[in-house]
């Protein structure tokens, strides 16, 4: 059993591989995420969680390929509406300050001063 799911834009996932279900479960960076060689007993179910983060606000439907099984036959879709509210914006940590004063004393060595009052 296994399943194809291609997020929409301004979406995406971070790659990795990990077993699920008897299968692999494979998140593609960026924009996929396959469900291959999974197996469920009759009156089973599968589930797994993939973390999905927005790259813009706004509202995004994803909807799944068919699900595919070589038993059953092909399953339906699953489809589902995931709101990103805002996009994070990046802060200067105490050591990323640190480091952008550092490389800026490197840049230009004796140009930068500091004034006490």
């Amino acid at each position: 059993m296994g399943l194809i799911d291609i997020l929409p834009f301004a979406l995406s996932v971070p790659g990795a591989s990990v077993p699920v279900c008897g299968g692999t479960l494979t998140t593609t960076a960026a924009d996929s995420i396959v469900l291959s060689g999974a197996t469920i007993a009759v009156g089973n179910t599968c589930q797994f969680n993939v973390t999905v983060t927005g790259t813009a606000p706004g509202n995004f439907t994803n909807t799944t390929g068919l699900v595919n099984s070589a038993n059953g036959g092909n399953g339906g879709t699953a489809s589902a509406t995931l709101t990103v509210l805002q996009v994070p914006i990046p802060t200067l940590d105490g050591w990323m300050l640190a480091l952008l004063v550092g490389l800026l004393l490197l840049a230009s060595p004796g140009q930068l001063r500091v004034l006490a009052t």
